[in-house]
């Protein structure tokens, strides 16, 4: 890893999508551009190609998104894969829980998976399922804790947007209370589905800032890592982007 300008080392995360399909048409996603359905997936030949790249390059941690990564054939051959290469490296996936068996969690620890992220829109079915579909919230619960039985780390990422607006300072609590220790917080940006399903509404990137800040005003402790964008309306004024600085994404 390069040296930034304070001395400290980049942290270089690269992403890979191994497949665009997905079990869920979450009306906000960020992946889906609303033309046609996307089935096309990396194949064992393709990927192992590209690990060898990212090994290559020395980069330590990667995660697995979508689409749906469960989805994909090669999932825990790929984990195993990287995770056999690379023991001292970080190995993730993003995924919206749904698909988490009992069966399914034990073979990802064992392929070497390093931690899980699963993506929840609410605190309650009502909430999460107005974006996700219904009966994703229970699925997606009943994910995690097959996951947490299976001994994975799990982190909730729960993005911001004009269904849950005013359920964000619950998600703290929440994720405490179904035995999770880490939540990732993010704002929903007009793409992909969003682009329609915003249409309309007053959400903005303004109001998903100003429901972080009130997450602080209820628990002052804790670690927030919010990534800045230049797309704001209007520009938000005098905010230094820590990105490329810290940490890096691929």
């Amino acid at each position: 890893m390069s040296e930034s300008k304070r001395g400290e080392s980049k942290t270089v995360f690269w992403e890979i999508v191994p497949g665009e399909v997905c079990n869920l048409k979450c009306k906000n996603c960020y992946a889906a551009n609303n033309v046609r359905p996307d089935t096309r997936i990396l194949n064992w030949e393709k990927l192992k190609k590209l690990l060898d790249k990212i090994i290559e390059l020395k980069v330590k941690k990667i995660d697995l998104l979508g689409g749906e990564p469960l989805l994909h054939p090669c999932l825990e051959k790929t984990i195993k894969y990287f995770s056999n290469r690379v023991p001292d490296g970080f190995c993730g996936i993003v995924t919206n829980g749904t698909l988490i068996t009992k069966e399914k969690a034990k073979k990802i620890k064992n392929s070497g998976v390093s931690q899980i992220t699963v993506s929840l829109d609410g605190t309650t079915p009502m909430i999460n399922d107005m974006s996700r579909g219904k009966g994703s919230f229970k699925q997606a619960i009943k994910g995690i804790h097959n996951a947490i039985d299976a001994g994975i780390p799990i982190t909730i990422s729960y993005t911001i947007n004009q269904f849950n607006l005013e359920n964000t300072c619950d998600i703290i609590p929440f994720t405490q209370n179904i035995g999770v220790k880490a939540a990732a917080v993010q704002i929903t940006d007009r793409w992909g589905r969003a682009i329609k399903s915003m249409e309309g509404t007053k959400f903005n990137r303004i109001k998903g800032l100003d429901a972080v800040c009130n997450m602080y005003h209820s628990f002052f402790i804790m670690y927030t890592d919010i990534a800045t964008r230049n797309m704001c309306e209007p520009p938000l004024p005098k905010i230094i982007c820590d990105f490329g600085i810290g940490f890096l994404f691929l």
